[in-house]
């Protein structure tokens, strides 16, 4: 070990261990994860139907708008919701914020 990092800035290259690597890691898990995520898909479905038609039926919009402001609107949530998710994982695990 080097201590040096997988990725080499001088010149920008990637190390060929660090590429198979996480060419492994990203076959693997989506191999792994895709039925999960099927599944979490087809039971949200309903649901985002549902958001999509209220929201469209209280703003009187076209299905096409309601369907980008949805979009916003999740994107604001998860912009949101990640800080604050990630200051709760590091309080539980007794790690520091910020360094």
């Amino acid at each position: 070990r080097t201590g040096g990092g997988p990725i080499l800035f001088s010149p920008l290259k990637l190390n060929p261990k660090y590429a198979l690597y996480l060419t492994g890691v990203y076959f693997t898990f989506g191999s792994c994860a895709t039925p999960f995520l099927l599944a979490a898909s087809v039971g949200l479905a309903p649901l985002f139907a549902k958001l999509l038609s209220a929201l469209q039926k209280r703003l009187k919009c076209p299905k096409w708008l309601a369907f980008f402001l949805l979009g916003l609107l999740m994107a604001a949530c998860y912009v949101m919701a990640l800080p604050l998710l990630i200051t709760l994982a590091c309080v539980a695990l007794h790690q520091p914020v910020l360094k």
